[in-house]
């Protein structure tokens, strides 16, 4: 089944959300931010011998070499893997967020029937997982899943629709 031209408006409707709202300049902002204080604290241990030695990399005498660059981000980024978990669950949070702000601007927009019946059939193609677990969803999915997320879109359309009355 493809979609009709009022669905596809109104996914196109959703996209216009994440414009109006700037969620890509933020995202974007976000990332770079995040890429700098990782830099950042990298230049930190990478200047700092105890650093290679706790991983017996370089010996006491061999102080005056320079630390192996590569080395260092590897066993740097390993270090870092709990703080990455945390960072992916609040990026993944975030971005579900601001999925369901675009859906709402689609509603605005006099759009939200017809988003609601192309999610179905987006869900259906992708053949989606209706309701995954909490704790897996908020892991590996930057998108609400498809019960939660028409359940969200049905509930915003009944309150505009007794808004209008």
């Amino acid at each position: 089944h493809q979609m009709s031209k009022e669905e596809i408006c109104s996914v196109m409707c959703h996209e216009l959300g994440h414009w109006r709202f700037s969620h890509t300049l933020k995202g974007l902002v976000l990332t770079e931010c995040q890429l700098f204080v990782t830099f950042l604290l990298f230049k930190g241990v990478y200047s700092n011998v105890h650093f290679y030695r706790s991983f017996e990399l370089m010996e006491t005498t061999a102080e005056t070499m320079s630390p192996p660059i590569i080395v260092g981000l590897l066993l740097f980024s390993h270090l870092l893997s709990p703080v990455s978990v945390v960072l992916s669950l609040l990026q993944n949070a975030l971005t579900r967020a601001w999925e369901y702000q675009a859906d709402q601007f689609a509603v605005e927009l006099n759009h939200g029937q017809a988003l609601y019946d192309a999610l179905v059939v987006l869900f259906k193609e992708n053949k989606a997982k209706l309701d995954p677990d909490y704790l897996y969803e908020a892991y590996h999915h930057n998108h609400p899943s498809a019960l939660p997320r028409l359940n969200a879109l049905r509930a915003a359309l009944e309150k505009n629709d007794s808004k209008t009355k």
